[in-house]
């Protein structure tokens, strides 16, 4: 995006056709990520441990939210080197 830095965070931003209240309810709430995002994608303290249809695991620290409009993770232990089809886990 426009003012990132190389080698720094990526920012990814959607556009839905909703209003943000029913899409912040959807990323905030364990049913609304897991038919969005992942099969399962479940918050225990402060954290979300999404499980994807390929067997693919990973935990995302929840940084900030804010309804109705944000609501941010952090995928930073995401290896970039290895691709979510490869088997990635994160342990």
């Amino acid at each position: 995006m426009r003012g990132d830095r190389p080698g720094g965070p990526i920012r990814w931003r959607m556009h839905l056709p909703s209003p943000p209240e029913r899409v912040f309810a959807a990323l905030a709430s364990n049913e609304g990520r897991a038919a969005f995002w992942a099969e399962e994608a479940v918050e225990t303290g402060g954290a979300v441990a999404f499980r994807f249809a390929n067997g693919t695991r990973l935990t995302a620290r929840i940084l900030e939210q804010r309804p109705p409009s944000r609501f941010v993770v952090d995928l930073r232990n995401h290896d970039p080197g290895r691709a979510w089809d490869e088997g990635y886990a994160d342990q």
